[in-house]
């Protein structure tokens, strides 16, 4: 069980010290995704569940963001060690990110020295008041479970940025219901500090349907990107995990809202990048 608030400035340090890893090209970037002018989209948003472990390294990576080039990219289940040389090759073409790195955990799979996985923001707007909360439950060591939140500008708005990862079903279905009750109890903790803030974002990995009853709370002050993905149940609901094909991966919001979305495909087997412009 973990719970309070941890120094982002350790992490920082293990992932910069890192070395970065292999990763298979991306495929399936809509051309509308691309700048004609190669600057960054100052309403444009993203979130990507990379499967840094296995699947992503730091020069796709950095291909993929710079094709998007959104003002803010949310990372889930990332390698920070590559995030942070990501943030390097991009800077190379031109598009300067500050970064912020968030709840993680030990992974031996992110190269030797078992460097960190977990979540990432990188920002073209100053990061401020950049804080992580680990969730007061989770599964156990190998997942950390929290989320990590900041302020910043997106769509030339003051925005509470939130970047979280909840916790996954089980391949054993008698270890569901104990996942589920995990799942309800983290969003819960979430909601209540984002609930405090007029204007909000919430990206992630919820490992939940908009329909599960673990989301509830979410939709309680906050919309989804995707208009047609709401608790009430719809085939139109753009699926993000291309494995199961199931809605998993969220851009919350409160305060602004989109006018348009967009995915691409990165691992035909894993999660597709969801991309919105905001207004």
């Amino acid at each position: 069980m973990r719970s309070g608030k941890r120094s982002k400035a350790r992490l920082a340090t293990v992932a910069v010290a890192a070395s970065a890893l292999s990763m298979v090209a991306l495929t399936g970037v809509a051309p509308a995704a691309e700048s004609a002018s190669g600057k960054i989209h100052k309403n444009r948003v993203m979130t990507w569940n990379t499967n840094g472990q296995l699947s992503e390294d730091a020069t796709t990576m950095a291909e993929q963001i710079a094709r998007v080039r959104p003002q803010l990219v949310a990372l889930q289940e990332t390698c920070h060690d590559e995030a942070w040389w990501t943030q390097q090759l991009l800077r190379k073409k031109g598009l300067n990110y500050e970064i912020s790195f968030g709840p993680a955990a030990a992974n031996y799979l992110c190269g030797e020295g078992h460097e960190m996985h977990g979540q990432v923001i990188l920002s073209a707007a100053p990061i401020r008041e950049d804080d992580n909360v680990y969730y007061d439950e989770d599964e156990g060591f190998l997942e950390v479970r929290g989320y990590q939140v900041l302020a910043t500008e997106v769509a030339g708005k003051q925005v509470r940025v939130f970047n979280t990862h909840l916790t996954a079903s089980s391949n054993d279905p008698e270890e569901n219901p104990e996942r589920k009750r995990l799942r309800t109890e983290q969003v819960r903790q979430l909601v209540r500090e984002a609930n405090r803030h007029d204007r909000a974002l919430v990206f992630g990995d919820f490992n939940a349907q908009p329909w599960d009853s673990e989301m509830g709370p979410m939709f309680s002050r906050f919309t989804d990107a995707d208009a047609n993905c709401r608790p009430i149940k719809n085939s139109g609901c753009n699926p993000t995990h291309l494995g199961s094909k199931k809605k998993f991966d969220y851009i919350f919001l409160h305060g602004v809202t989109s006018k348009h979305i967009e995915f691409h495909t990165s691992n035909p087997r894993d999660h597709r990048i969801f991309v919105s412009d905001l207004r």
